[in-house]
């Protein structure tokens, strides 16, 4: 658990899982005949399967369908528990934001990524840029710039050190115009004022840009969330586009109301049809809240799981964490054990194998 601190207010990071979860989940990973329906029946692994369920929906339906589950399974299922009990970092369900004012409970968003591919894949850019040429603004790519030397290279303008690309005079004007991003009318009236050049010559030479990733679009106005970004181009798609984004929308609704593993599974499922991409494992994002009342353990399980960690591990007996312990802490030394479990090296060293922990 971390506490997060800035001028206007406090709030709390904490673990899903606690230490005794983890010793009740490596517990049923220990059995030989450990399967799907043994994992769910556990309260501590029932909650672990459940945040990689949120985390990784692919991942679970493919655990679902095993009839046993193998050593390589339980490993990656034991690394998920342990990210989730060692670190506060916020990912999906693993770790919990909470402040005086939160309640209990996950606030669903649409994966950046994923409106990106979408609207790629089903608004073609043309159209785009025709419909909604004072609500798109335009901008260099700035990676592209760094990324690329092949047939638009990049060089030092020597009078005042900017990194711009050059291959012909048109790129050169529009790379100059630019400089700053810059709405799509602006943009035009600009090049057609400065060139003479018609505006769908402009949008032909815009749209090769675009589709070799050298200038990039975005939407000129904010959105709270990725979920309000998707409502909104809905407004230029087909009745098509709109049923589908429709749906989408009043199942994120329904599941703010009421959250549900399977409901957000089957919502996954639906999302990962409508695009054509297999490098987006989620097309959903979660955060976790949770009511500041119900924050703190215990401190008798806290050393519950103490006397169970040190009958499991002797510093003798591992010669890598030994070493690393005494390099970094020193020897006969006292050190807060929050430093020690909060080490990445130490728990890397402890944890990376999971089948010296009894697991098999």
């Amino acid at each position: 658990m971390s506490l997060e601190e800035n001028t206007k207010f406090n709030y709390l990071r904490i673990n899903t899982l606690n230490w005794n979860d983890l010793k009740n989940i490596e517990g049923v990973l220990n059995n030989s005949e450990c399967t799907f329906e043994s994992l769910k029946e556990n309260p501590s692994s029932k909650k672990l399967m459940n945040l990689i369920a949120l985390a990784n929906p692919n991942f679970f339906n493919f655990v679902k369908k095993q009839k046993k589950i193998n050593l390589k399974i339980k490993s990656t299922i034991y690394k998920y528990c342990v990210r989730s009990v060692t670190k506060a970092v916020p990912l999906f369900g693993f770790s919990s934001s909470s402040s005086n004012t939160a309640t209990t409970g996950y606030y669903i968003d649409i994966d950046s990524e994923w409106v990106r591919v979408y609207i790629d894949q089903h608004f073609p850019t043309n159209d785009l840029l025709e419909k909604m040429s004072t609500q798109i603004r335009l901008s260099i790519n700035q990676e592209y710039l760094y990324d690329n030397q092949g047939y638009y290279y990049s060089f030092n303008n020597e009078e005042d050190g900017r990194k711009i690309i050059k291959s012909s005079p048109e790129l050169e004007a529009i790379v100059f115009e630019l400089e700053k991003p810059i709405t799509l009318e602006k943009l035009i009236i600009k090049l057609t004022d400065a060139y003479k050049v018609n505006t769908r010559d402009i949008l032909e030479i815009l749209i090769q840009l675009i589709n070799q990733k050298i200038i990039i679009w975005e939407f000129n106005q904010k959105f709270d969330s990725n979920f309000q970004k998707l409502l909104y181009i809905s407004k230029w798609g087909n009745e098509e586009e709109k049923e589908k984004i429709s749906f989408i929308s009043e199942k994120i609704r329904m599941l703010r109301h009421k959250f549900s593993i399977k409901d957000y599974v089957n919502l996954h499922e639906y999302m990962t049809t409508l695009i054509d991409n297999k490098k987006i494992n989620n097309g959903l994002n979660v955060v976790s809240a949770q009511e500041s009342q119900i924050l703190f353990e215990p401190e008798d399980s806290v050393l519950e799981f103490l006397n169970w960690i040190d009958s499991r591990f002797s510093l003798n007996s591992n010669r890598d964490t030994s070493e690393y312990l005494i390099d970094k802490f020193g020897q006969n030394t006292f050190v807060p054990l929050s430093k020690v479990l909060n080490d990445d090296r130490f728990l890397n060293l402890y944890f990376s194998k999971p089948e010296k922990r009894g697991i098999k």
